[in-house]
């Protein structure tokens, strides 16, 4: 009958110590859990779908851009303008993969909405990998034709428009590079320096 004993007092103290300690520790850690997800969740900012978003033109000349939800015209007067889009055009034209907006032709403008979509925001990083896209302009035209053919669609575009917006304004008109980008971009960028 030595096995039937019951527990000491100690025993059943340390046993009970366990018991009220494990739970407490459990509650604690999940409620701070749950309030580091609800604040990193706030910091998203929901835009409604009539909310304007300020947008640059990326491209030389007049355009006009007609959202497909709202069809709202959106004019755009010449490089560098900016007019706000409502949200929704934007994203539905995102989601299309509409060349506006993924060549591209607008800017959008407001880090928060390019960070709810993925897809503008992949279009942009590869823009910007090339830091200084202006130093492109100051490459011989051997090396123009060697290397602008090789880059990536949306860079050659950004090329494209930052270099018809400086022979419109005269501050580029070397007539060998612009001989070169346009055989290297397929453009004919040089009869806008012979309009003049």
């Amino acid at each position: 009958m030595a096995n039937t004993k019951k527990p000491t007092p100690a025993k059943m103290q340390k046993t009970s110590t366990v018991k009220q300690t494990a739970p407490i520790v459990e509650e604690t850690t999940t409620e701070e859990v749950v309030e580091e997800i609800k604040e990193v969740k706030s910091e998203s900012r929901a835009f409604a779908p009539s909310d304007m978003i300020p947008c640059r033109s990326f491209v030389h000349g007049e355009m006009v851009f007609i959202g497909d939800k709202t069809r709202d015209q959106y004019r755009f007067a010449d490089y560098g303008d900016v007019v706000d889009i409502a949200f929704e055009d934007i994203q539905y034209a995102v989601r299309r993969s509409s060349a506006f907006f993924m060549r591209p032709c607008i800017l959008v403008l407001d880090d928060e909405v390019i960070e709810q979509m993925p897809a503008l925001k992949r279009v942009y990083q590869e823009i910007y990998s090339y830091q200084n896209i202006d130093s492109v302009l100051d490459l011989d035209p051997a090396t123009i034709l060697a290397v602008v053919p090789s880059y990536p669609a949306v860079v050659r575009d950004v090329l494209k428009g930052i270099l018809g917006a400086r022979i419109t304004d005269g501050s580029f008109d070397s007539v060998t590079k612009i001989k070169a980008f346009d055989q290297a971009l397929g453009t004919k960028m040089l009869l806008a320096l012979t309009d003049k």
